[in-house]
């Protein structure tokens, strides 16, 4: 089954959505497969805490669905694409910061 409306990117959660416990929901392989033929940027998310990113990007590639650590944050170390605070928040810590970087390591604004 192909999706009636493409959008410009897509965020998953991952468990019960692409996976229950050590296996691939049906549809997913065919669905992925069929948004990054298309270059159509994918993001894979976690509520649980006690995973970092590295572990969820091993287990997404042990399951056949290889994805970069930076496409499956968490809430212990949040994506930060988008977010520019000016004081630090659980979003955006300093340590995520560059002295070439705006906030988050974003370029800063001319």
């Amino acid at each position: 089954m192909r999706p009636e409306r493409l959008y410009g990117a897509y965020v998953f959660d991952m468990d019960g959505t692409i996976y229950l416990g050590d296996e691939v929901l049906p549809g997913v392989r065919d669905t992925l497969a069929f948004l990054r033929e298309r270059g159509i940027p994918l993001r894979f998310l976690s509520n649980n805490p006690t995973k970092d990113p590295e572990q969820y990007a091993a287990k997404l590639a042990r399951l056949g669905l290889p994805t970069p650590v930076d496409d499956s944050p968490t809430p212990s170390s949040p994506p930060c694409d988008g977010c520019v605070p000016t004081t630090p928040t659980p979003w955006c810590s300093p340590s995520r910061r560059s002295p070439s970087s705006g906030p988050c390591g974003r370029r800063a604004s001319a």
